[in-house]
């Protein structure tokens, strides 16, 4: 974790996804870098980030910074899911998935979309033990 000391600029430049914002930054470790946001009120300083992601490009010294530990989640900093439910997790997202691939209508209803993914994950499962 490091703070913004200082924000040295914020340019602007347009993409296919509309207007980004390019801040110039001065980190309390004394590194000087860039890194994109969305919105031009994104990055404060005094902000407290974490550095996801650094590279030298063709564009200048880039990072990509999160206000959030990234350690504090399943997800690691180089966006890797280290959860020990990880087999879980991509059985889950795959029920999501077919169910709404069969029944688009559930993404309108919360509760049956739940039901019909853990019906299709228990037929998986019995499936797997036959």
């Amino acid at each position: 974790m490091v703070k913004i000391e200082k924000i040295l600029g914020v340019d602007q430049w347009e993409n296919d996804h509309g207007v980004m914002y390019c801040f110039k930054l001065l980190l309390s470790d004394g590194r000087n870098g860039e890194v994109n946001a969305k919105t031009n009120d994104r990055y404060q300083e005094g902000d407290e980030v974490w550095i996801i992601d650094e590279k030298d490009g063709k564009y200048g010294f880039k990072w990509r910074l999160s206000k959030q530990d990234p350690s504090a989640n399943s997800y690691g900093s180089n966006g890797q899911n280290t959860s020990s439910n990880k087999d879980l997790e991509i059985t889950a997202s795959w029920a999501i998935g077919q169910a709404l691939g069969c029944m688009p209508d559930l993404i309108e209803d919360e509760q049956a979309l739940l039901k019909q993914a853990a019906k299709l994950m228990l037929v998986r499962q019995n499936l797997i033990e036959q």
